[in-house]
């Protein structure tokens, strides 16, 4: 388990964020913006055909994976409240 952050170190990343937020938010509109829309559509129409004539099909549904990635978690959730 991992100490707690101190009081003021913890103050510090707050205001940190506070003060990052407001030009991050600037930077990911104008980025938005400078975005060439058009060409972004064609790239991920692009990149969506190639992925669907590259796929390999398969004869599974993935549902035995998610289950086993459920069973992992689940095992671990367990794990940490038995700490």
């Amino acid at each position: 388990m991992q100490a707690p952050v101190p009081p003021d170190r913890g103050k510090m990343f707050v205001d940190a964020w506070r003060s990052a937020g407001p030009v991050l938010e600037q930077d990911r509109i104008r980025r938005i913006r400078q975005t060439d829309t058009p060409q972004a559509v064609r790239n991920l129409g692009w990149l969506t055909a190639k992925a669907v004539r590259d796929k390999t099909p398969t004869t599974e549904s993935g549902l035995s994976e998610l289950q086993h990635w459920f069973m992992i978690a689940r095992q671990r959730q367990l794990d940490r409240a038995g700490q």
